[in-house]
């Protein structure tokens, strides 16, 4: 199964995979680069990227989430970290059967994500995490409407 599941967006469906035997994978498990820390409000998305269309990247949106981002620094300085392996170690430790699979096109990024293998949250963190994204008011819808439902019904 392939949903959204990430600090912004949170859905594991109900949790059946679980159940019955299946593995989740998260879509975009870094949040289209945002968890990364490298997108902010100067970013340039343009040709085919999806994300130049998308109401979460405009900047008002970017500058308003920057605070998710945020507490995943806070977290990342404490294991010598990115924001981006923060991001993965906490879905690779919510459950056995996550799954999370980010794409990316360069070797570095490749070797920047496997180093959250070697991450392991302390329940403090967890909780850290949990309790403060679940409370963070995130800007900006995850789709558009020209878009219609193939992104929403990823991510419900």
């Amino acid at each position: 199964m392939e949903k959204k599941n990430t600090l912004k967006t949170r859905n594991l469906g109900g949790m059946e995979v679980s159940a019955l035997g299946f593995g989740f994978v998260p879509w975009s498990p870094l949040g289209m680069g945002y968890f990364t820390g490298t997108v902010d409000e100067n970013s340039v998305f343009t040709g085919n990227d999806l994300r130049a269309i998308l109401p979460r990247f405009r900047k008002d949106a970017i500058t308003a989430n920057r605070g998710l981002v945020d507490i995943l620094k806070g977290v990342a300085d404490k294991y010598g970290a990115t924001p981006g392996q923060i991001q993965l170690a906490w879905e690779l430790a919510k459950k056995p059967f996550i799954v999370p699979i980010p794409g990316t096109t360069r070797i570095d990024h490749l070797d920047e994500n496997l180093g959250a293998l070697d991450i392991r949250l302390s329940q403090e963190d967890m909780d850290y995490l949990d309790r403060e994204s679940a409370a963070f008011k995130v800007a900006g819808a995850l789709t558009t409407e020209e878009l219609g439902e193939s992104l929403d019904d990823m991510t419900e």
